[in-house]
């Protein structure tokens, strides 16, 4: 009989935590350093982290350069197998409407220029980002400028979300376990040489 009160104490503080909103916040530069906040249940961490995709960043010999092509190359391969994969789009735009909608609060700031080597992936980025103002009542003032001339990310974004982690569980479970994921994470990670489903 204790274990059972125990167990139901557990549950219920894990409910109450769970209901504390959770605060995360992202600013900086394509190809420069950025910063990312989280703050929940009075914790407050802060991580920077580069992301540079540009062809001459890094260092400069020859085989390090080759290498950083390679290496840009797969991502984009799997990236591609991952978008091309039937329904997954749709679900994952889905997904961030019921997350969006969810919100206590969100703001997305930011001019990009993004290009992928392959252009049908930039057409699809910019179709997702075009529709995200239409799934919340939340201020997004968020421009990508597409470039079709091959892989490009420059721009700068300064976006912040308030979310109750207990109303983001279900949208995400049912996200995680659809067949348009599952499909997606076994042509991207698993079956990394496989035709198309």
């Amino acid at each position: 009989m204790s274990a059972i009160i125990i167990l139901l104490g557990l549950a219920g503080l894990l409910s109450a935590a769970l209901a504390v909103p959770l605060r995360l916040k992202a600013t900086g530069h394509l190809g420069q350093d950025s910063e990312f906040h989280v703050h929940w249940l009075g914790l407050r961490r802060t991580f920077k982290r580069q992301f540079d995709l540009r062809d001459d960043s890094g260092p400069s010999c020859e085989s390090c350069r080759m290498r950083r092509q390679i290496r840009r190359e797969q991502i984009m391969t799997r990236i591609a197998r991952i978008a091309q994969t039937k329904g997954f789009v749709r679900r994952t735009s889905a997904w961030v409407r019921d997350l969006l909608s969810n919100c206590d609060a969100a703001s997305a700031e930011g001019r990009l220029i993004v290009g992928f080597s392959d252009p049908a992936l930039t057409s699809i980025l910019v179709a997702v980002v075009a529709t995200l103002p239409s799934f919340t009542r939340h201020k997004m003032d968020l421009e990508i400028e597409p470039d079709f001339s091959g892989a490009r990310f420059t721009g700068w974004y300064d976006v912040a979300v308030t979310v109750r982690p207990i109303n983001a569980m279900m949208p995400t479970f049912r996200y995680v376990f659809s067949e348009p994921t599952r499909k997606a994470i076994r042509r991207g990670f698993v079956k990394r040489a496989s035709p198309a489903e």
